[in-house]
């Protein structure tokens, strides 16, 4: 108010003002809404100060892991470690986790890695690698964001190069929706002829037989039925499941959760809005599902019935080979997050229950999550995001190292971070939350590169 009197009583008003005079206005006005309110941004960019480690490359191809050494005793009591990322295309992220699931692989006896992918699909894949490690074909489970990124590519290598040592690292999925290359053919032939050992075969449940000529990963964000036809497959599934629990097999682990992840799946997605918060909850209510039959192999609960046959004395070596085997988690940081209440109410369309709050609820001092976040996202070349102020982001970019970790565990009562913040490692959205309780640790990449495709 005083240097708008000032320029008042020097017969200045903003008609007559020249240019000069204006800039000058401008600058002195902002100079003193920084002193007369200050901003609680410079509080993160000092605080961080002591609690960050860097590292020094995210390059797969470097094998000297001493920058990644912190991690030991961070993840020593762990096994199971999740790895979130922002968006599926994110080239540098991806670089990223290659490198940390070979540390995690090579140095801390970390044995699987788990895709947010199909389970069936993966299953396929799987199979390929020990058969011919070197002739799989990754894009017959995975989506191709992933199977077709360069900057996935060593990932798979590396995979494969595991299957002839003695310290093979497996693949599953456990997504309910289909994914990848795997045609509707040999779906379909597939589940024929594990029927078939049980002496029956689709034939028996023909409105599923017609419903799976189109159930797959390309036509499935366009698969529609009726009511009527969900309600008919469903009761072909739940006949199906019952008859397959008279006669045990080996398959019945793959099978049977396949079964109903078929059923969920199409109800789900023909019934829920696409995004919303409930159609989230259904479905990642159904991975941790898929996790913790993985992890435990047997289904406690309403399922108990159907999944009888799943008692200890009846286990195969087969149905147990990942029981307690440490397992690392690949999926998006939406559905990695836990605790979505410490969203704002301004971001309420969030707050549904995630599958990385069942996951944490489950194991809570076993399970590990890290969401990966950057400062600069590019492509081709060009910026085409950049985190805005006041974000942790751009916090974290002030200490000028390309990639830092910050573990918000080694500081459970640190004021800064147990503070409602901006971040945007949710779809790159800039969301308001407290963090440190939605997420272990945050791995910072300065500038993401998206992917690029492998020809």
């Amino acid at each position: 108010m005083f240097l708008w009197g000032f320029l008042s009583i020097s017969n200045f008003t903003p008609i007559h003002m020249s240019k000069s005079y204006i800039l000058l206005f401008i600058s002195i006005s902002i100079i003193l809404a920084y002193l007369l309110f200050p901003s609680d941004f410079s509080g993160p960019q000092m605080e961080l100060s002591g609690k960050i480690h860097p590292i020094r490359t995210i390059s797969p191809t470097d094998t000297n892991y001493t920058d990644l050494a912190f991690l030991y005793p961070i993840l020593e009591n762990c096994n199971i470690v999740i790895l979130g990322e922002p968006t599926h295309i994110e080239g540098s992220i991806n670089l990223a986790k290659t490198r940390l699931i070979q540390f995690l692989h090579q140095k801390m006896n970390f044995s699987v890695v788990l895709f947010e992918a199909g389970c069936f699909e993966m299953d396929q894949v799987q199979k390929a690698l020990s058969q011919n490690p070197y002739n799989c074909n990754f894009s017959l489970g995975l989506w191709g964001f992933w199977a077709k990124a360069n900057e996935c590519q060593n990932l798979f290598s590396y995979i494969r190069a595991t299957q002839i040592t003695p310290n093979p690292l497996k693949i599953a999925g456990f997504d309910i929706q289909p994914s990848g290359d795997f045609t509707d053919s040999a779906r379909i032939a597939q589940i024929d002829r594990y029927l078939k050992k049980k002496n029956s075969s689709l034939a028996s449940f023909p409105t599923l037989k017609k419903g799976l000529l189109d159930y797959n990963a390309v036509n499935f964000w366009e698969y529609r039925k009726s009511k009527e036809e969900i309600k008919k497959i469903a009761a072909d599934l739940q006949k199906m499941i019952l008859y397959c629990s008279l006669y045990p097999l080996p398959e019945d682990s793959l099978f049977i959760p396949y079964f109903r992840n078929i059923s969920a799946s199409i109800a789900i997605f023909n019934t829920e809005e696409r995004a919303s918060a409930l159609r989230l909850q259904k479905r990642d209510s159904l991975l941790a599902q898929n996790v913790f039959e993985f992890k435990e192999r047997f289904r406690k609960g309403s399922a108990k019935q159907i999944y009888s046959l799943y008692r200890a004395e009846k286990l195969s070596n087969e149905l147990q080979q990942y029981k307690d085997q440490k397992i690392i988690i690949w999926v998006a940081n939406l559905h990695a997050l836990y605790d979505n209440k410490r969203y704002t109410s301004k971001n309420k369309k969030y707050t549904f229950i995630s599958f990385g709050e069942r996951l944490k609820k489950r194991y809570p001092n076993q399970s590990y999550t890290i969401c990966f976040t950057s400062y600069l996202n590019m492509e081709e070349g060009r910026i085409t995001q950049k985190a805005s102020r006041q974000t942790w982001e751009s916090a974290i970019h002030t200490k000028e190292f390309p990639y830092i970790f910050l573990n918000f565990r080694e500081f459970p009562n640190e004021k800064i971070f147990n503070k409602n913040m901006k971040m945007r490692c949710n779809q790159l959205n800039n969301l308001s939350a407290n963090w440190s309780q939605m997420t272990d640790g945050i791995f910072y990449i300065d500038t993401s590169h998206q992917t690029t495709k492998y020809e």
